[in-house]
């Protein structure tokens, strides 16, 4: 024989269960459809890392021609019409560096991959849903109604009919729409040689990546409206280069930088224009051996 008092927790029970699985769903009213999450909340739009994780669309540039200095009669690929979803803004440019409106390239990268090869680019004067969207980095985004290119570069580029050698910048273009809050990831590391040359840096275009060991070969200087500052590379590397420039941030002004100055590391974005450059976000890129003796880092 049950006890009233026992009748009184079993009923009490049932109407806790009833609280809480009503708490659990976003649709108890008789005649709602259920909601479900979606499958992917980063979305089923594809990504940019389609050399390794397809469906996608970036890769190796088999359209470079070292031998075509001028660029003579390039194969480059056709725009195509692409929607990557579940991007991370990993830097927004509102550092005019040349005075005259250089700003508003949204960079981002995959969010689905731990080590996003070909998962990143450039949105060059993207548009926003709804107009008045303000994007930030760590911000998650998805593209719509977008279009992948491969820019050729400026007619008379250095010489050359477009960017030598028939090299191509990877950029988007499109209408971005916020998802939801996340984080910037952490950067990739790599060494400087990584960025040597054209085919070395490609994978890393448009990343957010931490380059260990890296020395100023020469003092920086303005070039074309943005300043720059080259870096020393080692071994069969001796002779390329790739430059640290302010696309980002007052790197003359805050971070000017010398010949034989040393950095534990430099973080930023790896950006491209005709030179594989690195554009570093504020001060707290530029890691130095003193920063790393405070830190309690030992360095590379």
């Amino acid at each position: 024989m049950i006890h009233p008092h026992q009748l009184r927790i079993v009923a009490a029970t049932l109407a806790a269960t009833a609280l809480v699985t009503a708490a659990g769903c976003t649709n108890t009213r008789p005649g709602d459809p259920p909601s479900t999450p979606p499958a992917n909340k980063y979305g089923d739009g594809g990504h940019i890392s389609s050399a390794l994780t397809p469906p996608g669309f970036f890769g190796p540039a088999p359209w470079v021609q070292p031998s075509n200095i001028n660029s003579s009669n390039c194969i480059d690929p056709v725009d195509t019409s692409v929607g990557p979803t579940g991007l991370t803004v990993t830097a927004v440019d509102t550092w005019d560096e040349t005075g005259n409106g250089a700003v508003g390239t949204v960079y981002v990268q995959d969010t689905i991959s731990p080590t996003p090869l070909y998962g990143a680019m450039p949105i060059f004067d993207p548009t926003f849903s709804p107009p008045d969207l303000k994007v930030l980095p760590g911000n998650l985004v998805d593209v719509q109604e977008g279009v992948y290119e491969e820019y050729v570069g400026p007619s008379d580029f250095g010489g050359c009919n477009r960017f030598c050698e028939c090299e191509t910048l990877p950029q988007l273009a499109g209408a971005l729409k916020f998802d939801f809050d996340g984080t910037v990831p952490e950067p990739v590391t790599i060494g400087p040689n990584d960025l040597g040359t054209y085919a070395n840096a490609r994978p890393y275009m448009g990343m957010l990546v931490t380059v260990k060991g890296v020395t100023i070969q020469a003092n920086g200087s303005p070039s074309d409206g943005r300043y720059t500052a080259k870096v020393d590379l080692v071994g069969s590397f001796v002779g390329s280069t790739w430059d640290i420039d302010d696309e980002l941030w007052d790197v003359p002004h805050l971070m000017p930088l010398s010949a034989g100055q040393t950095f534990v590391s430099v973080t930023g974005i790896v950006t491209y224009f005709g030179t594989v450059n690195l554009a570093p976000r504020s001060a707290a890129d530029f890691k130095t051996a003193e920063d790393a003796a405070d830190a309690g880092d030992g360095g590379p």
